[in-house]
């Protein structure tokens, strides 16, 4: 099973000139003994991103495949997933991941109405979904 998500991180920053900064990310997520197929992941998707070594909550070896770049997330991962859409409550995660990703290409995170805009999609994102309210 291939562990992945798709998140939207809001980081307090005094360099940037709203005093934040936005990222998105695509995280693949895997055990050690599976950092080849990581690899094959890394080296389909035109060797972009990074592969780290995190320590497992049990003290196991496990592998975070991660993309940040803004151009590659826009021009591969994006496009993949609207292609091929997830068929769980995944793709509502990719919608908002891809509507942040879009307000970032606006260039909208760069303001206070951008930043607060990104922070409401951020908190209905994975964990913070109301699943009351879904078909």
């Amino acid at each position: 099973m291939v562990k992945g998500a798709l998140s939207a991180e809001i980081n307090k920053r005094t360099d940037m000139k709203t005093g934040y900064q936005v990222q998105i990310s695509y995280i693949i997520t895997q055990h050690g003994r599976d950092l080849d197929l990581l690899l094959k992941i890394k080296n389909n998707l035109n060797n972009s991103g990074e592969i780290k070594l995190n320590r497992g909550k049990n003290g196991g070896n496990v592998y975070q495949y991660r993309v940040r770049n803004i151009e590659t997330i826009k021009n591969l991962i994006i496009p993949i997933f609207s292609n091929f859409p997830l068929k769980t409550m995944k793709n509502l995660d990719f919608q908002d991941f891809k509507l942040v990703a879009e307000l970032i290409e606006k260039k909208e995170h760069l303001t206070p109405e951008g930043i607060e805009k990104i922070r409401k999609i951020k908190e209905g994102m994975n964990r913070g979904r109301n699943t009351n309210n879904i078909n």
